[in-house]
C-alpha cells in the first residue's frame, strides 16, 4: 500500500497535510450486541471496519477509529451486549464529527450498521449542518448486506434475520475462528406476540401493517436470542456478499468525493 491508511496510524502532521488533498473519511460504526447463539457480539462493528479498510485501499479514503458502541436496550438481557443512552450515542457521534472537521476534513462518510443507531445520526447530521456548514453521510452497511444476500442465498426468506444470515455468513467469513459453521444452533424465537405475527424479527404486524411496541429480545426469543434459520450459512456466501458490498462502497466513495458538501455561505 503506497499511503497510510488508518487515521490512527498518521502523526498531527501526516494528518494536517493529508487535509490537503480532501479525502473522503470513512467512520465506521456499529454496536456491541447479541448476534443469536453463534455469531460473534463485535460482528456489527467488525463489519464496517474491514468494509471501511478495503475500501479504502482502492480510493483516496482514510479509515477514522471505529466507533463499537450503540443503542441497543431491546437485546441488554443477553450477556456481552454493550449499549449506549441515546443521548450519549449522539454526543459521541458529534464530537467525532466535529473533531475530524476541525482537522481539515469536509467529506465524511459514516459506515453504520445497527437501524437504531441511525436517528440519532441523522439528528446530529442535521445539527452540524446548520454548525458548520458542512453535509456529512452515511449508508448502513447491515442493509447492504440484507441486500446482496438475496443474491447468493438459497433460501432469502427463511435464511434472513437478526441471529442468522447475512451476519452469520459474513462473521464467518471476516472471522473464521470465531464461528464453527459445523456447531451453529439453529435459533427458536416466538412468531407471535399477543396474538399478532412477527416480521423481520421483533416487530409486529397487524393486519399486514408493522405495528411497534418496546419488545425486547428476551420476550421473544429467550432461548437463543435470535430469528432466522441458520442451517443455509456458509463461509462462501459471505465472501460473495462482502465482495459486492466493497465494490458498492467503492463506488459511493468515488461519487462522494465529488460532492461539494460544503454549503455556501458557511
Amino acid at each position: 500500500m503506497n499511503k497510510k491508511t488508518y487515521w490512527h496510524l498518521m502523526n498531527w502532521r501526516e494528518i494536517r497535510d493529508v487535509a490537503k488533498t480532501n479525502p473522503t473519511i470513512l467512520i465506521p460504526a456499529g454496536t456491541t450486541e447479541t448476534q443469536g447463539p453463534s455469531t460473534y457480539v463485535g460482528f456489527e462493528f467488525v463489519m464496517p471496519e474491514r468494509l471501511a479498510e478495503e475500501v479504502a485501499k482502492c480510493t483516496n479514503a482514510l479509515v477514522a477509529p471505529t466507533i463499537p458502541f450503540g443503542y441497543s436496550p431491546d437485546f441488554e438481557d443477553f450477556s456481552g451486549t454493550i449499549t449506549l443512552r441515546p443521548q450519549t450515542l449522539e454526543w459521541l457521534y458529534e464530537d467525532v464529527i466535529n473533531s475530524v472537521i476541525r482537522a481539515g476534513f469536509d467529506h465524511i462518510l459514516f459506515l453504520a450498521t445497527h437501524m437504531p443507531n441511525l436517528p440519532m445520526l441523522e439528528q446530529v447530521a442535521y445539527r452540524v449542518r446548520e454548525m458548520s456548514g458542512i453535509m456529512i453521510a452515511w449508508i448502513n452497511p447491515g442493509s447492504l448486506a440484507s441486500h446482496f444476500l438475496k443474491n447468493v442465498s438459497p433460501n432469502f426468506e427463511a435464511a434472513r434475520n437478526h441471529g442468522a444470515d447475512p451476519a452469520l455468513s459474513v462473521g464467518k467469513y471476516l472471522e473464521p475462528e470465531a464461528i464453527d459453521l459445523s456447531h451453529v444452533i439453529p435459533n427458536k424465537g416466538k412468531r407471535e406476540f399477543g396474538g399478532m405475527a412477527f416480521s423481520g424479527g421483533p416487530t409486529l404486524n397487524f393486519d399486514g401493517f408493522p405495528m411497534y411496541m418496546p419488545i425486547k429480545l428476551q420476550d421473544v426469543s429467550k432461548d437463543t436470542g435470535g430469528f432466522g434459520d441458520t442451517s443455509y450459512a456458509s463461509e462462501d456466501q459471505g465472501k460473495k456478499i462482502f465482495g459486492d458490498m466493497v465494490k458498492y462502497v467503492i463506488a459511493v466513495v468515488e461519487q462522494f468525493s465529488k460532492i461539494q458538501t460544503r454549503i455556501k455561505g458557511n
